[in-house]
C-alpha cells in the first residue's frame, strides 16, 4: 500500500513538473497536437502528463505514453481518480490514431481496446465505445492506413464489443440504439475479410464474431472465407471459431455446418490448426439438437485423428454438445483406455467431455460412468491432471450414485493421497452439494415427496459424511476449509428444502395425509404401548367393550350404521390384542404368587423320582421332561394318562410346565396350571363347558389372590393359547354314574373343547372319543 501510493506521488510530481515546464513557450510536433481539442485536459496529473507526452517530438515516448493511457485502472473512478479523466484519455488516444508515425497509431489501437480490460466499469465501456469505435471505423475504412493499423483497429473493435456484451449486459444494437452505425460497422468489417493482408482478415473475423447476433449478415462471407481452400489457414481457422459463436446463430445458414464438417475431415497435416477450431466451432454450435445431429459422428471421427490438438479439440466439443452428443460417450471411454499411458492432455479433455455429456440427467447409464471415473480416480498409476478430471467429473455426473460420493469422500479422507487429487475431490463435493442445493424444488420433477423427499434424505446423509470427513481432514491439514464451510452452508439449504418438500406435499396432499397417518400412526402407536406394556393394549380394548353395542354418533360413522366397539377394529388395536405377548405378559405378571400358592398345594408331592411308561405306544423306562416336551409342543395337546400314580405325575408335570428353566420346561413359554378334581353339571345333568371354565376361572383367581374374577375373554385366550394347563383328575367323579363320566370325558377330548392344553389322570383305563390325544400307561 505504502509502495503504491509512493508511486501515484512521483506519477503526479512528474506530471506538475511537466505541466510546469509546458507552460514554456516551445515549439510542439506538427500534427494534431497543434489542435485546439489538444487542451482538454483533467484534474488527473497522470492523465495529463501522459497526454503531454503525446506531443512529445520523440516517437519512442508518444508510443509508450498511448501503451499507458491504455491502462483501464487510468482515469477509473473506481481507483480514485477524478472524474472525466477517462473520457479525457480515450479522446487523446482517438486523436493518436492520426500521428504521423505508424508506430504510435498501433499503440493507440490497441491502448484502446485494453482500455475495455477489467478492472473497468460499465460506465467506462460506454465512454470507451461511444468516442472510440467511431474513430476505430474510421481507421479501418482508410485504404490509405497501413495493414498493421487497420488490423488492430479492427482488433480492438472486437475486444470493446466483447466488453459491451459483458459489462453492460447489452447488445451492440441496444447499446448503440442506431442501426445505421451498426449496419456500417458490421459492412465495415465484411469488407476488411477481403483485406489483402492476413492480419487484418484475422482481426475483421475476430471482431464479428463478439459482435454476436448483431454481425449475422456477416456469416455467409464467413461461411466462403473457410471454404476457400487456397485462403490462409489461419484466417479459415479464425473464420470457423467465429462461426463457432452460438450467438452469431450461423446455424441459420444452410451452409454454415456443412463447411464446418467439411474442414473438419481435411487431411493435410498443416490443416491441423483449421480442423481445430472446426471441431470447436461445431461443439459450440452442438446445443441446438439439429447440428448435433450432424456433427457427433464426425467428432467421434475426429477423435482418431493423427494430431493431438485435433483430437481433444474433437473431445471438447462433444463435451460442449452435452447430453446431445450421448451416442459419443461409448466411443469416449473406448478412447480413454487406448490413450492409458499416452498424451495426458488428451485423455484429461475426454474425461471432461464425458463428464459434461452425463451431467445431463437425459442421458441414460451413468451409474456405468461413474464407476469408470471411479476406476480412473482410484487408479494411482494415473496422471495426476488425468485423476483430477475425474473427480471433478464426478462431481458433475452426479453423486446420485452412492459408490459415487463414497469415492471422492474416501480419497479427501486419505493422506496419503496425491494434494491436488484430494483438493479436486473435496471441489467436486462442493460443486455438487451446491448444484444440489440451488435447484428449485418447486421446478424438479423428481422432487415430490414420494421420490425426490427420499433422494434429498440420501443426499443429505451423503452430505453429512462429506462434512464430517471435510471438518476431520482439516483438524490435521487445514487443507479443505473452504469446501468444509461450503458444503456445510449447502447442507442448511438442503435440509430447508425438504422441509418445504414435506410442507408442500401436505398442502397439495392432506387426504394422503391423513391415510397415512391413519395407516402408520395409529399402528405405531400401537406397537409401541405393545412393547412397552403390551397389557396396555388389552385393558384399552376392554375399555372399548364397555360400549359394545352402543351405536357409533352420526358424524363418525358418516351414515353407516355401527357400533362403538368397531373402532377397534377399524384402528388396528384387534391386530395386536391376541398376541402371544400379551398373555406372556400376564403370566408373568401373576407368576410369583401364583407359584408360591400353587407349590404349597401340592407339597406332598415332591419326592417325584423317574418312573417306567408307555408313551403312545413306546416303553419308556425312565419319564423325563425330554419324552413329554414334543406332545406339549403341539398347538393342540391332549395327555391321557392311566394307572396308579398318575396323580402324581400329573403334579410333576404342573411343576415343568411352570419352570423357570427353558430346558426343564414343558413348552417354551410358561404355563400356570390349574387342577381340576370336580366338575359340575348343569340343571339338565349334563356336562357344561361354561360351569367348568367358571371352575377354572375360580381356581386361577384364588391362586393369584385376585378379588376379581379373571375376565372371560382373557381367560377365553389364555386356555386357547395354552397359557393355562388344565390337569383334571377323572377319579374325583366317582359319585357319577359311568353314563356321566363318559360324557364328560367324550366333551373334554373334543377339538372343539375351550382348552387347548388338558392332562386328564385317572387310575382305571379310560374310553376316550376320537384319536386327538396322547396316551401315558404306567406301569
Amino acid at each position: 500500500m505504502i509502495q503504491h501510493t509512493r508511486q501515484k506521488f512521483l506519477v503526479a510530481l512528474k506530471g506538475i513538473v511537466l505541466c510546469v515546464s509546458l507552460s514554456v513557450p516551445q515549439i510542439n510536433h506538427t500534427g494534431w497536437a497543434q489542435s485546439p481539442d489538444a487542451e482538454v485536459k483533467t484534474l488527473d496529473a497522470e492523465v495529463n502528463a501522459y497526454i503531454q507526452q503525446l506531443k512529445d517530438r520523440d516517437v519512442t515516448v508518444r508510443v509508450t505514453a498511448a501503451s499507458a493511457l491504455g491502462r483501464p485502472i487510468l482515469g477509473n473512478p473506481n481507483f480514485a481518480n477524478p472524474s472525466g479523466s477517462a473520457a479525457v484519455a480515450v479522446s487523446a488516444l482517438t486523436k493518436a490514431l492520426k500521428d504521423q508515425e505508424a508506430t504510435v497509431r498501433v499503440s493507440a489501437a490497441v491502448a484502446l481496446g485494453k482500455r475495455s480490460y477489467l478492472p473497468t466499469t460499465p460506465e467506462d465501456v460506454e465512454i470507451l465505445a461511444n468516442l472510440a469505435i467511431p474513430e476505430l471505423i474510421k481507421t479501418l475504412k482508410d485504404d490509405k492506413e497501413v495493414a498493421g493499423v487497420r488490423s488492430r483497429a479492427a482488433n480492438s473493435i472486437g475486444e470493446i464489443s466483447w466488453a459491451i456484451n459483458k459489462r453492460t449486459k447489452k447488445s451492440l444494437r441496444e447499446f448503440f440504439g442506431n442501426e445505421e452505425t451498426i449496419n456500417d460497422l458490421v459492412n465495415t468489417l465484411i469488407i476488411a475479410l477481403k483485406h489483402r493482408n492476413v492480419q487484418v482478415r484475422v482481426s475483421a473475423a475476430y471482431a464479428l464474431e463478439t459482435m454476436g447476433s448483431d454481425a449475422s449478415a456477416a456469416v455467409p462471407t464467413l461461411v466462403n472465407l473457410l471454404k476457400e481452400k487456397k485462403q490462409d489457414i489461419v484466417v479459415r481457422a479464425k473464420a470457423a471459431n467465429s462461426l463457432g459463436n452460438a450467438d452469431l446463430k450461423a446455424s441459420l445458414n444452410g451452409k454454415a455446418v456443412p463447411a464446418l464438417i467439411s474442414a473438419l475431415q481435411e487431411q493435410k497435416p498443416e490443416t491441423y490448426f483449421l480442423r481445430a477450431n472446426a471441431a470447436l466451432a461445431l461443439g459450440s454450435m452442438g446445443s441446438e439438437p439439429i447440428v448435433a445431429k450432424d456433427a457427433v459422428q464426425p467428432l467421434i471421427i475426429a477423435l482418431k485423428d493423427k494430431n493431438t490438438l485435433v483430437r481433444s479439440s474433437a473431445a471438447n466439443a462433444l463435451g460442449l454438445m452435452g447430453s446431445n452428443a450421448k451416442d459419443a460417450i461409448s466411443k469416449l471411454i473406448e478412447v480413454e483406455k487406448e490413450e492409458k499411458n499416452q498424451n495426458v492432455q488428451f485423455r484429461t479433455d475426454v474425461t471432461n467431455a464425458v463428464g459434461k455429456i452425463a451431467s445431463d440427467p437425459k442421458v441414460a447409464g451413468s451409474k456405468r460412468i461413474v464407476s469408470v471415473f471411479i476406476s480412473i480416480l482410484k487408479d494411482g498409476n494415473n496422471e495426476i491432471s488425468v485423476r483430477q478430471s475425474a473427480a471433478y467429473a464426478l462431481g458433475k455426473v452426479g453423486l446420485e450414485s452412492e459408490e459415487g460420493v463414497r469415492a471422492l469422500i474416501e480419497v479427501v479422507d486419505d493422506s496419503l493421497e496425491d494434494r491436488q487429487v484430494r483438493k479436486y475431490a473435496a471441489d467436486a463435493l462442493q460443486e455438487f452439494f451446491k448444484n444440489q442445493a440451488y435447484q428449485d424444488p418447486t421446478k424438479n420433477k423428481d422432487k415430490s415427496l414420494s421420490f425426490g423427499g427420499w433422494k434429498q434424505l440420501l443426499i443429505i446423509w451423503n452430505g453429512q459424511n462429506a462434512a464430517k470427513v471435510l471438518e476431520k481432514s482439516n483438524e490435521k491439514e487445514k487443507l479443505f476449509l473452504e469446501e468444509e464451510k461450503e458444503v456445510k452452508w449447502y447442507l442448511q439449504i438442503l435440509n430447508l428444502q425438504l422441509q418445504f418438500l414435506i410442507f408442500d406435499w401436505i398442502q397439495k396432499n392432506p387426504l394422503i395425509l391423513v391415510l397415512m397417518l391413519y395407516f402408520l400412526v395409529l399402528p405405531s402407536v400401537w406397537i409401541l404401548i405393545f412393547l412397552l406394556n403390551p397389557l396396555g393394549v388389552f385393558y384399552i380394548k376392554q375399555a372399548f367393550n364397555r360400549f359394545k353395542g352402543i351405536d357409533l354418533p352420526y358424524p363418525l360413522s358418516g351414515g353407516f350404521k355401527g357400533t362403538i366397539d368397531i373402532l377397534t377394529f377399524i384402528s388396528f388395536l384387534d391386530f395386536f390384542y391376541y398376541r402371544p405377548r400379551v398373555f406372556d405378559k400376564w403370566i408373568s405378571n401373576q407368576y410369583k404368587l401364583f407359584n408360591k400358592n400353587f407349590l404349597a398345594l401340592v407339597k406332598k408331592y415332591d419326592d417325584y423320582e423317574p418312573i417306567a411308561v408307555e408313551l403312545d405306544g413306546t416303553s419308556v423306562t425312565k419319564l423325563t421332561i425330554k419324552e413329554l416336551q414334543p406332545i406339549f409342543s403341539k398347538k393342540l395337546t391332549r395327555l391321557v394318562i392311566q394307572g396308579e400314580g398318575g396323580t402324581k405325575l400329573a403334579y410333576q408335570l404342573a411343576k415343568w410346565a411352570m419352570s423357570k428353566d427353558k430346558t426343564e420346561r414343558l413348552c417354551k413359554h410358561l404355563m400356570l396350571p390349574v387342577l381340576i378334581t370336580d366338575f359340575e353339571l348343569n340343571s339338565e345333568n349334563k356336562a357344561d363347558d361354561k360351569l367348568f371354565i367358571n371352575t377354572i376361572s375360580g381356581q386361577l383367581r384364588d391362586l393369584v389372590e385376585a378379588t376379581d374374577s379373571i375376565l372371560p375373554e382373557l381367560l377365553d385366550q389364555l386356555l386357547r393359547q395354552r397359557r393355562v394347563l388344565v390337569i383334571v383328575d377323572v377319579d374325583g367323579f366317582c359319585e357319577m354314574s359311568d353314563a356321566k363320566t363318559l360324557e364328560i370325558k367324550n366333551r373334554l377330548s373334543e377339538p372343539a373343547f375351550p382348552v387347548n392344553a388338558l392332562v386328564l389322570t385317572s387310575r382305571t383305563k379310560l374310553e376316550m372319543k376320537g384319536r386327538l390325544y396322547s396316551l401315558c400307561q404306567i406301569g
